[in-house]
């Protein structure tokens, strides 16, 4: 109950959970001395990964604008792991064949090493090719490829599908490629990490944010932003995932925070 209750006291929509008999998955995160973490996860018999396809949505707009939603993000341990996996990846395809409703992925590999990564790696792929916003960090690319470039992987995934594809760098900021041709990078701010828990998933929720704002998380809108809105958004999703790093845990900044944080710290090109 009280994981229920921090969500609608943060002001997250409970109408499309789901209650269920299972307990919820533990995450146990150990930081090296950098404050970089990593993650054992105990499941996965667990109520995260048992979807099933009554408990999800019909995939099309006007199901989904009926709960006021107008895009889907997900990724990592939800589409690797039965039987819940392969729910949402058939329900991603038939959600993307419409392109009504924008779709964000992030393929966080590093979250299933020591399970099926071959079968895993096989269902991300087909999960891009449904997927308008991919983000994913240079060690997901390495685990995902070992020895390839980032960004030449970045390149082909564009390719594929997607409208946008972010490859996040730690320390070294971002870069992000849209399906017009045009590419940027930035740095973060300076700061001082407590932990990077949540940094990844602060960042996707600032990308998607600005679009949002801008009236831009659509499929179309997304298509026919200029240099300078993908910049800004990019600029956001650093910001917010740096400031998450600044404090311990999973802890992301809410509107008011990030824009003080911006205000502080700005950001370096």
């Amino acid at each position: 109950p009280w994981l229920r209750e921090y969500l609608s006291d943060n002001g997250i929509d409970m109408a499309l959970s789901v209650d269920a008999p299972e307990p919820a998955t533990l995450a146990v995160v150990t930081l090296d001395h950098a404050g970089r973490a990593s993650y054992t996860f105990y499941g996965p018999e667990t109520s995260d990964w048992q979807w099933r396809e009554s408990e999800l949505p019909e995939p099309n707009l006007h199901a989904l604008a009926a709960h006021g939603l107008g895009a889907v993000h997900t990724g990592s341990l939800a589409v690797a792991l039965e039987p819940g996996g392969a729910v949402l990846a058939r329900w991603l395809t038939r959600l993307r064949q419409d392109n009504d409703v924008l779709i964000s992925f992030d393929p966080n590999m590093r979250s299933i090493e020591g399970n099926d990564e071959a079968a895993y790696r096989t269902r991300m792929e087909d999960v891009i090719v449904s997927s308008h916003v991919v983000k994913a960090s240079n060690e997901d690319v390495e685990a995902m490829y070992p020895g390839s470039s980032p960004l030449s992987v970045a390149e082909k995934w564009l390719s594929a599908g997607p409208l946008l594809v972010v490859i996040t760098q730690g320390p070294d900021g971002a870069t992000v490629l849209h399906r017009n041709g045009f590419r940027t990078h930035m740095s973060p701010p300076s700061i001082k990490v407590a932990d990077t828990i949540g940094a990844g998933d602060a960042f996707s929720a600032g990308l998607l944010a600005y679009f949002a704002d801008q009236r831009l998380l659509h499929p179309d809108g997304l298509a026919g932003a200029g240099a300078a809105e993908v910049r800004a958004a990019l600029a956001q999703a650093i910001a917010a995932s740096a400031f998450t790093c600044t404090r311990p845990g999973g802890d992301p900044p809410d509107a008011q925070e990030l824009t003080a944080f911006v205000l502080a710290h700005g950001h370096e090109a």
